[in-house]
């Protein structure tokens, strides 16, 4: 074979080679990124103490008030209203701050199921302290029961309160899709459905409530959420600053 001829099929064989190479390359499936982890929910330690919350250190608006038929002849309350909402914390609260889910609904009124109710715990002190505070709904499943139900608003996510450990449940806003929240905690860590219902009208739970049982749905307002979590953020900067004290 003349050595032009010969060098020409070495150069082709070699052109193939090269192209048949590029093609496996561009065939080969793009390396796969695991996934992260879901964030996890931080929980406060058994150290952890409750924020006492002060009828001397009041919100701005606050109102105090002393042995009135309401709060009892040796009784407190104080309270206010924030764009619309009216708020309390009192003797009888139980070292809540509870905040309306309905417009108009005067504070001497504000019952537990119908409120969101605030509570702080803190590690150390200063402005370096740790804290961890819940928003928490919490009603009769059914009237008349004794069995309970909600959700939490956590500083990092939210949860489904619910006594069965063994049954996932689900929050759903405004009809929107649902959350599912796996057992045992029935929690969502980050911001995303804390977000939703800022925006929304109205949250559906649906979770077996009970230790046993069958799956049962709640309804209940978003109204004051928003403000439940500006009062939340309240308490923070005034433990944080030394105004407040936890015990």
């Amino acid at each position: 074979m003349p050595r032009l001829a010969i060098l020409m099929t070495a150069l082709t064989a070699a052109l193939l080679l090269a192209a048949c190479a590029q093609k496996k390359m561009e065939e080969a499936p793009a390396a796969v990124v695991p996934a992260p982890a879901p964030a996890m929910m931080e929980m406060p330690s058994e150290a952890a103490k409750t924020i006492a919350l002060d009828k001397a250190v009041m919100p701005e608006g606050g109102t105090l008030e002393t042995a009135t038929v309401v709060t009892g002849k040796d009784g407190w309350a104080v309270h206010g209203t924030k764009h619309g909402v009216d708020w309390r914390y009192g003797s009888s609260d139980r070292g809540y701050l509870r905040v309306s889910q309905q417009e108009g609904l005067e504070w001497r009124f504000i019952q537990v199921g119908q409120s969101w109710s605030i509570l702080c715990k803190a590690e150390g002190t200063g402005a370096d302290a740790k804290t961890y505070c819940d928003v928490l709904h919490t009603q009769p499943v059914t009237p008349n029961t004794m069995t309970t139900g909600g959700i939490r608003v956590a500083d990092n996510g939210v949860c489904i309160v619910t006594d069965n450990t063994s049954e996932g449940g689900a929050v759903t806003v405004d009809g929107s899709a649902p959350h599912g929240l796996p057992a045992p905690d029935h929690c969502e860590a980050g911001d995303a459905l804390k977000n939703e219902l800022l925006a929304g009208k109205t949250a559906t739970v649906n979770a077996i409530f009970g230790a046993k049982g069958q799956p049962q749905a709640i309804t209940f307002p978003t109204t004051g959420l928003k403000q439940a979590l500006a009062l939340r953020d309240w308490i923070v900067d005034k433990y944080k600053s030394g105004d407040l004290s936890a015990e």
